[in-house]
């Protein structure tokens, strides 16, 4: 049943693997994304939170430009049980020390390096935040701070977690998370759909509200129940 947006994308993943989901200009040309290249950004992003402890009742920020990333970073923060805080691009430092200190995010995902400036200002006003994630390399090698990681490099950890011992069972199953008294998403949580939506090109005009939803759809059924007993069990292909 393919009633989250995970399981959507899933499920379209599956049947039209090949078809063209999003599109996304970079130095003036465009690049198209197959509903089963989303599948694949989401669930290594999704694996890779999980390597990092990340899961159920977490709290992720995502800040930047609209980009396939934003979409990837947002649906698998869902599947792995966490919640999503939206930061505009252009949130002022305060607002920002605010809203992650408030949430307790323990991961940011960042755009580039306009963005990973203003995390890394924080300092000790955001203490919790132990993982600060971008997408664009370029200007980043003058930073030395632990709490660094390009894009794709958690994307690789997420494969490497899926292509491990335990296989399909060390995956997470998805599930729909629930905002908590604590949650600032609650009510500065960007749509969706918003993130993709000035961006990326649909396949076709006829199809630009499909495609808005189908960006959102990236991935797996994951779920990520805590436990101190070893990798969580995680569902990224079965059945829907």
């Amino acid at each position: 049943k393919a009633d989250t947006f995970p399981k959507l994308l899933r499920l379209n993943a599956r049947e039209h693997a090949s078809d063209i989901a999003l599109r996304e200009k970079d130095l003036g040309l465009w690049r198209e994304f197959t509903w089963q290249d989303y599948q694949h950004r989401v669930r290594d992003f999704a694996l890779g939170m999980v390597s990092l402890g990340l899961g159920r009742g977490d709290v992720i920020g995502i800040i930047g430009d609209n980009r396939p990333d934003w979409v990837s970073a947002e649906i698998a923060i869902h599947a792995i049980g966490a919640m999503s805080l939206g930061l505009y691009r252009d949130v002022l430092d305060e607002e920002a020390a605010y809203l992650l200190t408030y949430g307790e995010a323990k991961l940011v995902f960042a755009e580039d390096e306009e963005q990973v400036d203003k995390l890394l200002a924080l300092a000790e006003r955001a203490p919790q935040l132990k993982h600060i994630v971008y997408s664009d390399p370029r200007g980043m090698r003058k930073y030395d701070d632990p709490r660094l990681l390009p894009a794709d490099t958690l994307a690789a950890m997420g494969r490497a977690r899926g292509s491990g011992p335990m296989g399909r069972s060390a995956r997470p199953r998805h599930s729909t998370p629930r905002h908590t008294p604590r949650d600032p998403a609650r009510h500065r949580r960007v749509p969706s759909c918003a993130p993709m939506s000035t961006q990326t090109a649909p396949a076709s005009d006829a199809a630009t509200f499909g495609i808005v939803i189908a960006a959102l759809v990236a991935l797996v059924g994951l779920r990520t129940p805590r436990s101190d007993a070893g990798d969580p069990p995680i569902d990224t292909g079965g059945p829907a």
